[in-house]
């Protein structure tokens, strides 16, 4: 048997916390910053805060650990962090100020990708890769692997002189998961490769199947509150991404006048009818790569008076 003193949290309410790096007023040469704080007994995650000389926040991100590594813009910056566990938060950390200060040593500098993002799934395999640019670097290189009981090579470009590269399905042909890798170099050095995870899914999901109401049921206009059910569809690519569903009621058999509609991720979901009549009901699949499953059959319900 637990008892309550199982799952009460240590009160951190009062706990103090000091920044350990950057310092106050320190500089830093190069776009990459590695934040360290001192410990707090009984934290499970400690909350680090990053704004600029306008107040505006740049970072606001929760670790597990006491040390994180972020990468910013040259520019001048605060930055403060507080322990947090599940029902208590320390008062933050005191503000320390500092530079970004850009620098011709590449070593310990990172490329910071924008688009596409970790994970990202695609339904078409012409896809521009962004990031951002870095002053002392001549040019980028990038490479895209795909991910199969290992990784594979499939294409790599070198001289990039701008931050964006678009490829085409010449490129990648294939459902998948792939990496794309980015890195900047000049004369004397070279930063390492930064790299994220994308999904190639050109599979659509099958048309749902309706569970409830049954066709042509009636409700009682006393009880007008109608729960609708379908099953689960799943994807059929190999690297499925999150099915989501359309919902629509209408009065209409064409669904010219639709009273009722919602995009959910689940397989049920209720509405409260008004007035009594006949009405129709359908629901349409898609994924999050964008692919549509389209619409399952229509059903018909009657609200009597």
């Amino acid at each position: 048997m637990s008892s309550c003193d199982d799952i009460l949290e240590e009160d951190i309410s009062s706990a103090k916390i000091q920044g350990i790096y950057p310092r106050d007023n320190d500089t830093v040469y190069g776009n990459t910053v590695n934040f360290s704080w001192e410990y707090i007994n009984d934290t499970d995650d400690y909350r680090v805060q990053v704004f600029d000389e306008n107040q505006t926040y740049i970072l606001d991100s929760l670790v597990n650990s006491i040390n994180f590594t972020y990468s910013l813009n040259p520019g001048s910056y605060k930055w403060r962090v507080r322990g947090e566990n599940f029902a208590y938060y320390s008062p933050y950390s005191l503000p320390l100020k500092f530079t970004v200060t850009p620098s011709d040593d590449l070593n310990t500098q990172t490329v910071i990708q924008h688009t596409p993002s970790n994970g990202h799934f695609f339904n078409t395999t012409d896809i521009t890769f962004t990031w951002g640019d870095l002053p002392a670097v001549d040019y980028y290189e990038l490479e895209i692997s795909r991910i199969n009981n290992g990784e594979t090579t499939e294409y790599q470009e070198s001289n990039i002189e701008n931050t964006s590269l678009t490829i085409d399905e010449s490129v990648i042909n294939e459902e998948g998961k792939y990496t794309w890798k980015v890195r900047g170099v000049n004369e004397t050095s070279g930063t390492v490769f930064s790299e994220r995870d994308f999904y190639i899914d050109t599979s659509s999901p099958s048309a749902p199947l309706l569970s409830s109401p049954d066709d042509q049921e009636t409700f009682e206009v006393l009880n007008p509150t109608v729960i609708f059910n379908w099953q689960t569809v799943n994807n059929n690519s190999n690297y499925q991404s999150a099915v989501s569903y359309l919902i629509e009621v209408s009065s209409q058999e064409n669904f010219s006048n639709i009273i009722f509609s919602e995009d959910t991720q689940n397989t049920s979901i209720q509405f409260e009818f008004d007035d009594p009549g006949d009405y129709y009901w359908r629901v349409f699949s898609y994924d999050l790569a964008g692919n549509d499953g389209g619409y399952s059959i229509r059903r018909t319900f009657t609200i009597e008076e």
